[in-house]
């Protein structure tokens, strides 16, 4: 009986945690309507780093995010590339990034986002999160809504996003 209320109060302490995250992320992320096409290209984005990634190889692959001509750098949209561990591979806007570890790094709101993404990216895949961060365009702390995916056999994930003013 004993084991049985344990299993119970452990399923539904991990059931609590998971709808009370639920708002800050989801693969069923409601956009705007006017943010689909927005979200759209977050997607083909990533989708293209991953391809490139392996077909390329993760050195190739940081090299490209950081060049303009590239395609990977796009206006508002560009790739960050990031280890489990929360260590940047590659950061498209910001290569001064590179090899920093943002693991433990809140938003304004007191959330872990890198702990939050990878804990996605290792659940169901890929999704999208929302999070207050800093715009390296405006330099403004705006809304970010990131689209992440696992690339496939590594302990990597590849995010793209766009920003919107709160």
């Amino acid at each position: 009986m004993r084991k049985r209320s344990s299993f119970f109060a452990i399923a539904v302490g991990a059931a609590a945690v998971f709808c009370l995250s639920l708002p800050a992320f989801s693969a069923e992320f409601k956009h705007a309507p006017e943010d689909k096409a927005r979200a759209e290209k977050a997607v083909q984005q990533v989708d293209k780093a991953i391809e490139f990634i392996q077909k390329n190889g993760q050195a190739a692959a940081v090299k490209a995010f950081h060049d303009p001509n590239s395609g990977f750098i796009d206006g508002e949209y560009f790739i960050f590339y990031i280890k489990f561990d929360g260590t940047y591979l590659a950061h498209g806007k910001l290569p001064v990034m590179d090899g920093k570890n943002i693991l433990n790094v809140k938003d304004p709101d007191g959330r872990f986002l890198i702990q939050d993404i990878v804990a996605i990216v290792k659940g169901p895949g890929s999704g999208w999160y929302r999070y207050k961060w800093n715009n390296p365009d405006t330099k403004a702390t705006e809304w970010k809504i990131s689209y992440a995916k696992r690339v496939p056999n590594t302990e990597t994930f590849v995010g793209c996003g766009y920003h919107k003013k709160i």
